[in-house]
């Protein structure tokens, strides 16, 4: 029986190994692909928002996403906003100062509403060292905290020093390691989401940003909810 020579077996060695990559590679699974915006009819939504979905440095929600672009509701000089029975939804105003901050603040409220889990919810209030309460409870709701959090997280994979968000919009403020303690938590929520949605009690009507500095202002009567069967509106940006 004749034995390979060095060369020949050399070869068979390399065959075997791109034999054996091409099938890890084909077993591996593919990533997951973020949702296609769609308007209000259903058909392809022309602009940034694919390409800001893609560009996310954290897990999205899944299934359909319909992002209105005409301002919320009965509500048209808000920036943007979620409701409740309308957890496939985004609601948008078309010019915006600060699109992609906005885009992803919102869709961290349908993260919260859709993925999120109470254990979720208490670990990140333990980050922040946030008392107990309700989770849209206070002048800064944890809730509000949350989707500012998930904004700062899509856009930035790690920060060096403590940043305020811009505006001081609901006073987030987080350190390098509340970031990536934040970031992780998003992606513990995403690996295992749950069969059934599991949102937080009692969303507010609406939820203003709190003013930066200033004494205190009385609070101002929440509007009654809309009788459109959309369900209570969740965020507010003004």
């Amino acid at each position: 029986m004749l034995r390979p020579g060095p060369d020949v077996a050399r070869r068979l060695v390399l065959v075997a190994a791109v034999a054996l990559l091409i099938v890890a590679v084909g077993a591996a699974p593919a990533a997951a692909h973020p949702p296609k915006p769609v308007n209000m009819k259903g058909k392809k939504l022309k602009g940034p928002w694919h390409r800001y979905l893609h560009q996310a440095k954290v897990p999205v929600v899944k299934g359909r996403l319909k992002i209105f672009l005409n301002g919320c509701p009965r509500r048209p000089r808000l920036a943007g906003c979620v409701y409740t029975r309308r957890k496939y939804r985004l609601y948008l105003r078309r010019r915006l100062h600060d699109r992609r901050g906005v885009f992803y603040h919102e869709l961290g409220h349908l993260f919260d509403l859709r993925v999120m889990r109470r254990r979720h919810r208490r670990a990140f209030k333990r980050i922040f060292g946030l008392r107990k309460g309700a989770w849209f409870g206070g002048r800064r709701p944890p809730g509000e905290q949350f989707a500012e959090a998930y904004s700062y997280c899509a856009r930035h994979r790690r920060i060096r020093r403590t940043r305020i968000s811009s505006r001081a919009r609901y006073g987030y403020r987080a350190t390098p390691a509340q970031h990536r303690a934040v970031c992780a938590l998003i992606g513990t929520a995403a690996a295992k989401p749950p069969r059934r949605p599991d949102p937080p009690k009692a969303p507010p009507v609406i939820v203003e940003p709190a003013p930066v500095a200033g004494p205190p202002q009385p609070p101002a009567p929440a509007p009654p909810p809309p009788r459109n069967g959309l369900g209570r509106l969740v965020d507010a940006i003004f």
